[in-house]
């Protein structure tokens, strides 16, 4: 967040993915905002398998290309947020989440329309 707050922050993780030889600009904020989103939608419990699955994305190109021979230090946050979004992957929502609210409106609304 603090990278979508702060002009300074943007600056700096640019400068980072520019030291990587990466497209600076554009990835750097195409992961910023998708990880800000992404972590919305795991709070609500909206989407959540879709933003789950963004996040993979986004945190197997920052390993393969930013953290490969890196210290496991500096790796371990890209690997914590990899293995969170793994999990939220194949888990789902939970009960207190948006997406099962949805889902069991929807099969009430289901098994009342039989007739």
């Amino acid at each position: 967040m603090d990278n979508i707050l702060y002009r300074l922050h943007m600056q700096e993780f640019i400068s980072f993915l520019r030291e990587h030889q990466l497209p600076y600009p554009t990835l750097a904020y195409l992961s910023v905002y998708t990880q800000f989103i992404c972590g919305c939608l795991f709070i609500a419990g909206y989407y959540q398998r879709i933003a789950a699955l963004l996040m993979i994305i986004n945190f197997i190109f920052a390993i393969l290309f930013v953290h490969i021979g890196d210290v496991y230090a500096n790796t371990f946050p890209a690997l914590f947020m990899l293995a969170s979004s793994l999990s939220l992957f194949f888990s789902g929502a939970g009960k207190l989440s948006i997406d099962y609210y949805l889902q069991r409106k929807g099969k009430r609304n289901k098994r009342y329309n039989i007739r």
